[in-house]
């Protein structure tokens, strides 16, 4: 996602439910804020947002954290 200003630092609000097979915190489906409902901490403020594309640092990098969790 990107806000307006071009910066990924977004959060977004959604419901969480504990998964008790998995042990891990899961995303209830269709809670998740939208888009206008984002906070950018690089503007400090709601912002509208837009999904992006990842180019292939994003993608090394993604791949480098969930292999270094299941270690």
């Amino acid at each position: 996602m990107g806000g307006e200003c071009g910066s990924d630092n977004i959060r977004a609000t959604a419901q969480m439910r504990w998964n008790i097979a998995k042990q891990d915190w899961e995303v209830v489906p269709n809670t998740l804020s939208e888009p206008t409902e984002d906070y950018c901490v690089q503007c400090c403020d709601h912002r509208a947002t837009e999904e992006v594309g990842l180019d292939f640092k994003d993608m090394a990098l993604i791949a480098i954290e969930r292999n270094q969790k299941e270690d």
